[in-house]
């Protein structure tokens, strides 16, 4: 596994915001596109959704191939293909050709779930929470600049030079792309028409992928409902334009700060306190949100408050889901990938839809009931999956030796590794003890990425592992002795 230094992270990054912002500059250009197409701003809303439609197409066709192809050719590949749908989108003589257009730029513009599977694949498996933190803060941030640049060249009618723009971010990123390190060429593998398939395999064959999907779906559906209706309650309920959404929108921000520090929690504490955290956020931003029927200054106070944590609880739940789902199969990434964007997809349609025919039966308390009652039923799901595994642990280790000190899911571990700071002909195994807020199969996990990174060292050193390894370890590789079940600490 290749290190990913600083610049590849930062041009990664930077991909990442161009790709997503691509999807959703769009919204900011209807009444402009409306106008200069002579057409009705019903109509020109098609400029907002093909992107979207594209983009779905794209996970199902072209993410999975991330498993089989070089990233960094296919990535090349994407930007190339995206350029040139946004210039021709720039140059569209009538709104047909502009959604034509739209569905293809969106269709190749699925960079960031294919540069996510790829820089997991680079990184230390401990700091997966931080590099999805990065890479996800960097994503809200190319979406807040995509909108609002796009705004600015849509009030000022011209709308064909931010597609243009688009275009030319695009280009930027396959510069970039193109100047990285070349790729191990023992990634590349054949690809057949059953790749299409894989994602759904992963579904089948990995209980925790399918954990963090529900997850996503709960926390998303909750998150599009109420993005959805927030227009209709704020004109509704205060009298306010769509400008005021525009406003709102800003809260972004603070979740574009925070879902760094989310990755860093994720990384410490393991994604599953995480996902209690986002939960409980969930249900006390249903509380919030519930509070602007109060109406006034109040109401509108606790409604964006209630919008603020949402976002912050539903954007750092993904990056527990992804680092819980990166940790599973490394050669499977993208397919899981594709598999949990897809579903994340769906239920955010269903959310949008079910949210704004509550809204319009029972009013805006029965959106902040739905926010509840998905919060609640992830929190539900969370809770029997900490049960089954807490009994599978009790049954793995004869009866008990799970530490409640440290949680439902912590399993004190104690495991064996080499100084790595000793010269190599000195080198002494030491003891450990490790806390892993993760299933029992995670340590599993650990041990094989150690293996990995310890294979480098040689036999040598390899052989005097195992005559130096403390009593109670089995040695697994060159530097790491495996935990038995019955050397966990009561």
């Amino acid at each position: 596994m290749s290190s990913l230094s600083r610049l590849d992270l930062t041009v990664l990054c930077f991909a990442s915001a161009v790709g997503v912002g691509t999807i959703y500059f769009p919204q900011a250009l209807i009444p402009a596109v409306a106008a200069d197409l002579h057409v009705s701003e019903q109509r020109a809303a098609w400029i907002a959704s093909a992107p979207q439609l594209g983009y779905a197409i794209g996970i199902v066709l072209i993410v999975p191939l991330g498993d089989l192809l070089s990233a960094r050719r296919l990535l090349r590949w994407l930007f190339v293909g995206s350029a040139g749908a946004a210039l021709i989108a720039a140059m569209a003589p009538s709104l047909s050709v502009l959604v034509a257009a739209s569905v293809l730029m969106g269709c190749l513009t699925v960079a960031s779930p294919v540069i996510g599977p790829w820089a997991a694949s680079r990184t230390d498996p401990r700091r997966l929470g931080w590099l999805n933190g990065m890479l996800l803060s960097c994503c809200i941030a190319g979406m807040i600049s995509a909108r609002a640049g796009a705004g600015v060249l849509g009030d000022a009618g011209s709308w064909r030079a931010a597609y243009g723009a688009a275009g030319v971010g695009a280009l930027a990123c396959v510069a970039l792309i193109g100047r990285r390190r070349p790729e191990p060429s023992g990634h590349r593998r054949r690809v057949t028409a059953g790749y299409l398939v894989q994602p759904l395999r992963a579904v089948r064959t990995q209980p925790e992928l399918r954990r963090s999907m529900a997850y996503q779906a709960c926390l998303f559906a909750a998150f599009t409902a109420t993005w959805t209706t927030l227009v209709l309650v704020l004109r509704d309920q205060y009298d306010l334009s769509a400008g005021a959404l525009g406003a709102i929108s800003l809260v972004a921000l603070v979740t574009m700060v925070g879902t760094p520090w989310a990755g860093r929690l994720a990384d410490r504490f393991g994604p599953d306190r995480l996902n209690t955290v986002t939960m409980i956020g969930g249900l006390l931003s249903a509380g919030l949100l519930a509070g602007a029927l109060l109406g006034g200054t109040t109401g509108l106070t606790l409604l964006v408050a209630g919008v603020c944590v949402l976002d912050v609880a539903m954007q750092s739940g993904m990056v527990a889901n992804v680092t819980r789902m990166y940790r599973l199969d490394a050669e499977s990434r993208s397919s899981m990938n594709a598999a949990y964007m897809g579903c994340a997809f769906v239920a955010g349609a269903v959310g949008s839809s079910l949210g704004v025919w509550l809204y319009q039966a029972s009013g805006w308390g029965a959106v902040a009931a739905l926010v509840a009652a998905l919060s609640m039923l992830a929190l539900t799901r969370h809770w029997m999956s900490d049960a089954g595994l807490l009994q599978r642990d009790r049954a793995l280790d004869g009866g008990g030796n799970v530490d409640r000190g440290v949680g439902l899911r912590g399993v004190v571990v104690r495991h064996c590794e080499l100084d790595r700071h000793a010269p190599a002909d000195r080198r002494e195994a030491v003891g450990i003890v490790e806390v892993l807020a993760e299933p029992a199969d995670a340590v599993d996990h650990v041990a094989a990425d150690r293996r990995a990174e310890a294979g480098r060292v040689g036999d040598a050193a390899a052989q005097h592992d195992r005559r130096r390894a403390p009593r109670g370890c089995d040695t697994v590789g060159p530097h790491v002795a495996r935990p038995q079940i019955g050397d966990l600490i009561r």
